[in-house]
């Protein structure tokens, strides 16, 4: 990961009572439908009570009938007694409904249960209760006939027990059918998208693997229609049309006025049996997106009552110590990109999620990566006037007795810069220039002769930008070589108390080394926006304008020490100095005593072969739209926060999703788990992946969730992402609890915020930079994007919280000792990226809220007008981000009062207006001619770090460059911009003028 060392509208809520009606409308797990079609219902609910007592008057009218006719030897009163009853439940289950609707009931978990018990089950037993008593009244007939006309008595006894067996089967056939239908496991479609029952109440946390596999053997689409179709409704409703069709023919052969008692009460019973069944009006005709018909108000609740179940299931199933075993294994060996380990890493990926019944596969791309000499270690000297050393860095780390020495410490990597050219430089002028900025080297230009540091080699302190562009500031001034470090005032405070950094604490040792990448583009350089495959035409290394032109190499700020000790010049500003103990930190000029400095470095240059690893859930809905996590597996050394958090974690989620599908839970969407190779380079293999499928993923890909070093500490959660998602992660956070405290991580957010609930200002980053994997996203597909971490909180600035970023001190026992000895950060981080994931693949709306992208883009305008000269001309620009403003919220209304969300259509198209709204910012050829890889108009690195997400980018650069015409017609091109993700929000159905 390239780090940066220095440094409601939308309710998910589902446990907040007053904002339940908008958490249904939002999942179309509704509860409050619109206000005609709420009418609608009470109407037909009521109209449905009138029909149920009007059958129950036709029953009563037939118990008369049958008692004055000599029908009272059969159990009819028995059987009309449960049919009554049951009718009587109904009626209750439909007050407990309005009862809830009203809030007299509380709407929860227990209430919603009772509801359907009373509700389902009355209505499947009522309704084979009136097909006995159909069977019941025909063999009646029949024997009140024999007995009327002196039939065979024994013929009268064999009726009477073909009667009991009937009956006997019939029951016998109900239960069967009962059972067959109730249960979830065979019945995941029906079940586990649009309806429960308490029997999946009791059953759903231990499915039964036997009767999951049988289920895949038989067609679920026809299993379904049998079950729902055939068992509950159109068979016992048949069955009982059929016999009272018999019986009213058979009553033609009893006296005149008998015959017409009976048949009016019969007429009346199905009358008002089937009024009541029809009268009550469905919530749609239409087939939703799992291919079931929604059919009435009751539905939506349960699926409410199976998506919170599914959540919590996904929280419980995730497993600390699970996470703690993966780590424990990728650390025992190391990770270096286009090497051995690095093959078997991704081969030990695949095979792993294969295991889990993931369709995996493997795209290998050739790359240029660089290696250090694995012979001749880069090395920093101080040499006299007869050009003999007479002091020499190490070109290695040192050694503690508390490492694990079982670890294979022989394939440590060498501290060494990739990319940076080998080569010997030396020079007898050598310069401090605090953290090798912009700001910095234009500051020192007033300090000396700017042609002073032509030829030089300059030494500065790891911090606040990234080390290529330190690098290539220095290149811009004609110096020969840089020599970086960590300053202990960044990565060791109190350095000078015995036993304050590792391997005794968190705090870089005084021999630690920090490695990375200078490359200053994102992807492989040879091949430039386009895959790194075998047919694609490869660029020169010669002249490449983005690999480093200079030596370079880090080395340990105790042997910075003796060589800023040897350093002449005038004293540095205070906020130049840094943490080192008995150094006086000075501009520098020519070393004492005719003495120089040299730098040797032996890096090279190869093409080498690396495989990212995708694992696929595909989705059974919207299969063509994607859903990523993802976490990259190359390490300098063993890695284990860089990145083995995030692939330890990224296994951990494998394991839980496909847990869920075992369990019969599928993913709307697809779902994809992405191990990426060779981010530690420059973000090489997910950029080429990006590009090698730029169009598939610039049109399908709904957000990627990253997971770089995603645990630093354990005592807040920082999080970065697109203003789109900022009421989104605010509502999961609800959701999770943060380890070891008793609190959820945004409670944690509000005390360390000291009570104000404006978190957002304090923990969320809007807009990514291009510092890990997430960049090809950002830059390329476009795409609506998620990284967090977690870290210790501290209120000191400049201190890294990471100190051990990229040493061979990254090993397990760093993290089980010293970060997360639980490992319950890793744990809240797996449920707070799961739990956005199963959300972002199962909701039916997207939960992107257009209206924060109008108060960001008001903050990104206020902080660049406050840097610009006053002669700049905003007007264009404000008016285009007002005109956003009022279309979202348009677009937000349209949303909440016209959208049918069992339209599976009108679905689609409001989500792919919520996706295309990011795509709008990107300007296809790059905000500038030196950053064509980055095309965010928004959101983007600036030219002098790429570290950082800068607003409005390209605007930013040109005034930096001093250039107004330039500036202006910026200005231009981002409102242009603008107003096309203005037009993307429109009604779809027309192209208007913005």
């Amino acid at each position: 990961m390239a780090y940066d060392d220095g440094s409601t509208f939308w309710s998910l809520n589902l446990h907040n009572e007053t904002t339940k009606t908008n958490e249904c409308n939002r999942f179309n797990y509704s509860i409050g439908p619109t206000e005609a079609v709420l009418i609608a219902f009470h109407i037909g609910r009521i109209i449905s009570i009138v029909c149920i007592t009007f059958g129950s008057l036709g029953n009563i009218t037939l118990i008369f009938a049958i008692c004055h006719t000599s029908f009272y030897h059969f159990p009819y009163g028995l059987l009309l007694l449960f049919i009554s009853t049951f009718d009587i439940i109904r009626l209750i289950s439909t007050a407990f409904y309005y009862l809830m609707q009203s809030n007299t009931i509380p709407l929860k978990l227990s209430t919603i249960t009772i509801y359907i018990t009373l509700s389902r089950y009355s209505k499947i037993v009522t309704n084979w209760l009136k097909v006995i008593l159909a069977v019941e009244r025909l063999i009646a007939v029949k024997y009140w006939i024999a007995r009327r006309y002196n039939v065979n008595s024994n013929n009268s006894k064999r009726i009477h027990r073909l009667r009991q067996r009937k009956l006997l089967l019939l029951i016998l056939i109900l239960l069967f059918c009962s059972l067959i239908s109730q249960h979830p496991n065979l019945l995941p479609k029906r079940f586990i998208s649009t309806c429960i029952c308490p029997s999946r109440l009791l059953v759903i946390n231990t499915p039964n693997p036997y009767l999951y596999y049988l289920n895949k053997a038989f067609n679920e689409f026809l299993f379904t229609i049998i079950s729902y179709v055939i068992f509950d409704n159109v068979l016992p409703i048949m069955i009982l049309i059929i016999f009272n069709t018999i019986l009213l023919y058979e009553l033609k052969r009893l006296p005149p006025t008998t015959r017409s008692v009976v048949a009016i009460s019969i007429i009346l019973f199905i009358g008002g049996l089937l009024i009541g069944r029809f009268a009550i009006p469905r919530a749609s005709n239409s087939i939703s997106t799992d291919n079931l018909v929604i059919v009435n108000k009751q539905i939506e609740e349960e699926r409410l009552i199976i998506w919170n179940d599914l959540k919590q299931r996904f929280l419980n199933l995730v497993n600390a110590q699970e996470i703690e075993k993966n780590l424990q294994n990728l650390t025992r060996r190391t990770h270096l990109a286009g090497t051995d380990d690095d093959r078997n890493e991704a081969e030990s990926i695949a095979r792993l999620w294969r295991e889990h019944g993931l369709d995996v596969t493997i795209h290998p791309y050739d790359v240029l990566l660089s290696y250090p000499s694995p012979i001749q270690p880069n090395i920093v000297s101080i040499l006299d006037q007869n050009h003999l050393p007479i002091f020499q860095s190490q070109g290695r780390e040192t050694m503690f007795d508390e490492d694990d020495k079982s670890l294979p410490f022989d394939n440590i990597v060498r501290p060494f810069l990739a990319y940076t050219p080998n080569g010997t430089v030396q020079s007898q002028k050598l310069f401090y220039v605090n953290y090798c900025t912009t700001d910095d080297f234009q500051f020192i230009e007033t300090v000396i002769d700017k042609n002073e540091l032509i030829g030089a080699i300059v030494i500065c302190r790891y911090g606040k930008i990234f080390r290529g562009n330190k690098i290539g500031n220095a290149e811009k001034y004609g110096i020969v070589g840089v020599i970086l470090y960590s300053d202990p005032l960044n990565y060791a405070p109190n350095s000078t108390l015995v036993g304050s950094a590792y391997p005794n604490s968190i705090h870089m040792p005084d021999m630690g080394h920090q490695r990375g990448s200078a490359l200053l583009l994102s992807g492989d350089p040879l091949t430039k926006h386009y895959p790194a495959k075998d047919y694609m035409f490869r660029d020169s290394i010669d002249n490449n304008p983005w690999l480093p032109k200079i030596v370079a190499q880090q080395i340990g700020y105790r042997e910075a020490r003796e060589i800023l000790i040897r350093m002449t010049g005038t004293p540095v500003l205070s906020n130049w100095i840094g943490g080192l103990n008995q150094v006086k930190y000075v501009y520098g000029g020519l070393l004492l005593n005719d003495q120089s400095i040299q730098i040797s470095s032996h890096n090279t240059l190869e093409v080498r072969r690396v495989h990212n690893v995708i694992g696929t859930i595909t989705g059974h809905s919207e299969p063509d739209r994607y859903v990523l996590i993802g976490a990259h597996f190359d390490a300098w050394n063993f890695g284990a926060l860089d990145d083995g958090s995030g692939i330890a974690v990224n296994h951990e989620l494998v394991r839980v999703f496909r847990t869920l599908v075992k369990s019969n839970w599928k993913p709307r969407r697809s779902l994809m788990f992405c191990a990426w190779a060779a981010e530690e380079y420059g973000i090489v293999g997910s950029v080429e992946f990006v590009e090698e499928y730029a169009k598939i993923l610039g049109s399908r890909v709904v957000s990627y969730l990253n997971m770089d070093v995603i645990v630093e500490g354990s005592q807040v959660m920082f999080m970065e992402m697109s203003p789109l998602l900022y009421d989104f992660a605010i509502d999961i956070s609800k959701q999770i609890k943060a380890p070891y405290v008793n609190e959820t991580i945004y409670e944690q957010w509000v005390r360390i915020n000291n009570g104000d609930h404006n978190v957002g200002q304090s923990f969320f980053t809007l807009g990514l930079s291009a510092i890990s994997d997430f960049a090809g996203f950002n830059q390329i597909a476009g795409s609506s994007n998620f990284a967090l971490i977690y870290k210790n909180y501290t209120n000191v600035k400049g201190v890294a919280s990471y100190p051990l970023y990229h040493t061979q001190y990254e090993t397990f026992r760093l993290v089980k000792k010293f970060i997360d000895h639980e490992f319950q950060a890793h744990q809240a981080i797996a449920q707070t990226i799961g739990l956005l994931a199963l959300t972002l693949t199962d909701i039916d709306l997207l939960p992107f809220n257009p209206t924060r992208y109008h108060q960001a883009l008001v903050n990104l305008l206020d902080l660049t007008i406050s840097v610009a000269p006053k002669s700049i001309n905003f007007t264009s620009l404000q008016i285009a981000i007002d005109q956003f403003k009022s279309v979202a919220d348009q677009f937000n209304q349209r949303i909440q009062t016209t959208l049918d969300k069992s339209n599976p259509l009108q679905l689609r198209i409001v989500n792919d207006q919520l996706m295309q709204l990011e795509r709008a910012f990107q300007n296809p050829l790059g905000n500038s001619i030196q950053q064509a890889d980055l095309k965010h108009t928004i959101y983007a690195p600036s030219r002098t770090n790429r570290y950082n997400a800068l607003g409005f980018p390209s605007i930013t650069d040109a005034i930096e460059d001093r250039n107004m015409t330039n500036v202006q017609q910026q200005i231009s091109i981002v409102t242009y911009f603008i107003r096309s993700a203005i037009s993307v929000l429109h009604q779809p159905s027309t192209i208007q003028t913005v």
